[in-house]
């Protein structure tokens, strides 16, 4: 049995303004060390933002040029899948950073990913449990960015998730975000017992 694949990979599926980002962040925080990032791999220019490594948005993305990227799809370094974006920026999951986020002392992981991208990790034989966020409330519509397709949707996307856990985060109440959090962490605390229990 392959440990580092029986651990749990948590894919937050969401539509823009889902907040999966802060939520992932908010969840690492709370696991203290338990709990890793899976970095996407993903060919644009990093934002101010995403400069620093050691920062949160650092280390949620790998950024490559198009011959590396390619380099990495001929050698076999990432998770198959149908398709890899469009020509604008292109994206993929890495095995190595699927297995250096599930590196001991971490429990699990965790990522932001479209319908697709999850069940494209499934099929690579990882234990993916998907979580949609699913807003309720008014949100302001962020800038639309081309080269992220938000596919998250999976009824307009024609994919299907199947079972997964669904958290409502209420946009319009003042501890909606606070509530949404909660709800995750205890989810992730039980899988994640759950998980340890089976594979130790």
């Amino acid at each position: 049995m392959n440990e580092k694949k029986q651990k749990p990979i948590f894919v937050l599926i969401g539509p823009s303004g889902a907040q999966a980002t802060v939520l992932i962040r908010n969840a690492v925080e709370r696991f203290d060390g338990k709990l890793g990032i899976i970095a996407t791999t993903i060919t644009r220019p990093p934002r101010a933002e995403e400069r620093d490594p050691r920062a949160p948005a650092g280390r949620e993305r790998r950024f490559v040029d198009d011959e590396t990227f390619d380099l990495i799809l001929r050698e076999g370094r990432a998770v198959p899948r149908r398709g890899y974006g469009p020509a604008a920026a292109r994206t993929c999951i890495e095995s190595a950073s699927i297995a250096a986020s599930l590196a001991p002392p971490v429990q699990g992981a965790i990522c932001a990913l479209s319908v697709s991208e999850a069940l494209d990790l499934r099929a690579a034989g990882y234990a993916v449990h998907p979580i949609r966020i699913m807003p309720i409330g008014t949100v302001r519509e962020p800038e639309a960015r081309p080269e992220e397709p938000d596919e998250g949707d999976a009824s307009r996307t024609g994919v299907d998730l199947g079972t997964h856990y669904v958290i409502h985060l209420s946009l319009s109440r003042p501890n909606g975000f606070q509530l949404a959090a909660s709800e995750l962490t205890l989810y992730l605390r039980n899988v994640l017992a759950n998980a340890a229990a089976a594979y130790t």
